[in-house]
């Protein structure tokens, strides 16, 4: 019975990091395939000017969500109307409330090179 109960902590780790790398791997795959969906739609990339779109994923209400959204230099002086709609991994569309904020926001791709 001892050996059982020494043997459990490794195997509680031993699920954990499984199901980790199992949610990594699907995030990946969204990742992927919001990041194609994006390249069909801007077709040939030209060289960046000041303003152009940008793949955006962060976090909003604990899940992984995608948006496109103007991105460069010239976005300090476009007018920008506010992100109020993002999709999650199905495609699904939610409303954004500006209070809670979409947090850990990284570019995964642009709409030129």
């Amino acid at each position: 019975m001892k050996l059982k109960l020494a043997c459990l902590p490794a195997l509680l780790f031993l699920l954990f990091v499984l199901a980790c790398n199992r949610q990594e791997t699907l995030l990946s795959n969204c990742d992927k395939s919001w990041i194609d969906k994006a390249n069909e739609k801007w077709g040939v990339k030209s060289d960046c000017g000041d303003l152009y779109e940008s793949l955006f994923k962060g976090i909003y209400n604990g899940s992984p969500v995608y948006y496109l959204y103007p991105d460069g230099p010239g976005l300090i002086s476009a007018s920008v109307a506010p992100l109020e709609y993002v999709v999650n991994c199905e495609g699904d569309s939610i409303k954004i409330n500006p209070s809670l904020g979409i947090k850990e926001v990284k570019i995964l791709a642009k709409s030129c090179r």
